[in-house]
């Protein structure tokens, strides 16, 4: 059960990062 939270952890900070990432890259290019 431990290790299912510390992979929904990584999962929700790998969508994280994926938006940020696209959300800055739309601004510079937009």
């Amino acid at each position: 059960m431990l290790h299912l939270l510390f992979e929904l952890r990584f999962l929700l900070l790998g969508v994280a990062f994926l938006g940020l990432a696209t959300g800055f890259i739309a601004r510079k290019v937009g």
